[in-house]
């Protein structure tokens, strides 16, 4: 099942800290996405622009020709209503979903773990999708982080499951 030998394999700790720190970001970045859709709901395209202005005046004073600075400025500039309204319904939407299976996993209930894992899966599908129109760093990562989430909450759906059946035929 893994790449390396076996006096090199990680320990079922390993993995599970390994999982419970997966687990733990894909929480806070329900939450940070929760808030953001939240924010990005009952906030207009000129007050987004004020923002974006403001954050960025010092750095593209200090570096006129940050491509990433000017990148984000523009986009935020070309933002329309329904740009906005689409932005904050698929933070919110993604933001409940991701906090609601971690509070599942982390509750130990196996709905939890065959939804993150279906989502999880949808969302590389849909990212490496989306890598043939956009060369990111950030979309690659995202991407990876998600498929190797997946595998470490597919490894300890397994590990439960087990536990359970051999529970169950306990006498």
């Amino acid at each position: 099942m893994w790449p390396w030998k076996k006096k090199d394999a990680p320990t079922e700790k390993e993995i599970y800290r390994l999982f419970e720190i997966g687990v733990l970001l894909k929480g806070i970045e329900g939450v940070l996405e929760l808030i953001g859709g939240v924010s990005f709901f009952f906030s207009s395209a000129d007050y987004l622009n004020k923002i974006v202005s403001a954050l960025t005046q010092n750095e593209l004073s200090a570096e006129p020709n940050d491509y990433l600075t000017h990148l984000t400025v523009d986009w935020f500039h070309h933002l329309t209503a329904g740009t906005i309204h689409f932005v904050a319904f698929f933070l919110l939407v993604n933001g409940i979903i991701n906090v609601t299976l971690v509070y599942g996993i982390t509750r130990k209930k196996m709905w939890a773990y065959q939804g993150a894992i279906f989502i999880l899966i949808l969302f590389v599908i849909f990212q490496a999708y989306r890598l043939f129109y956009i060369q990111s760093w950030f979309l690659i990562l995202a991407t990876v982080y998600d498929a190797v989430l997946a595998g470490l909450i597919s490894h300890e759906y397994k590990r439960i499951s087990k536990k359970k059946l051999f529970a169950f035929f306990k006498f």
